[in-house]
């Protein structure tokens, strides 16, 4: 098992090692090095070089890194993002309900309730929410929680 998320993302992208590599600022033997580490090694890759990967891979540094969590404002963007998916690819009918159900949720602060109508959307669209796992963290209904929820509603309304 490696430490890093490198290879799946590249091959995804079709990329090969030399072409992530240049993207990124380094040589192929490198990004080679880099995609093997163990993941018990002590060895690891700068924050700045993961970000460049991400960046490259067009995925979150959380993505490359799974020790790393999101910043609030990558929160932001990705719930976003998330949500003007979610509004493009499902059935009309089905996003006005859960948008009313995940507003009322909203409205009576019910965080878990918030929670389950962004997993039912998430499944409704047939699209994993990349910002959900880092929100699930918010163990209450936060001033953070309710930034990010904002920000995947507005993302929803996008189709509007």
């Amino acid at each position: 098992m490696y430490k890093y998320n490198i290879k799946d993302f590249r091959q995804a992208c079709g990329f090969t090692q030399a072409e992530l590599a240049e993207r990124v600022g380094c040589d192929q033997p490198m990004m080679a090095r880099w995609e093997n580490i163990d993941a018990t090694s002590n060895v690891t890759i700068s924050r700045e070089n993961i970000n460049k990967i991400a960046q490259a891979l067009k995925v979150t540094a959380s993505d490359i890194d799974c020790t790393i969590q999101m910043t609030l404002e990558e929160l932001i963007l990705q719930a976003k993002a998330d949500g003007t998916y979610i509004a493009k690819n499902c059935n009309k009918n089905d996003l006005a309900a859960l948008k009313l159900k995940i507003s009322q949720d909203i409205s009576s602060h019910n965080r878990d309730d918030v929670c389950c109508d962004i997993l039912q959307l998430s499944a409704t669209a047939n699209h994993e929410c990349l910002f959900f796992y880092d929100l699930l963290k918010e163990k209450k209904f936060t001033s953070k929680f309710l930034t990010i929820v904002s920000a995947f509603v507005n993302g929803l309304n996008a189709k509007d």
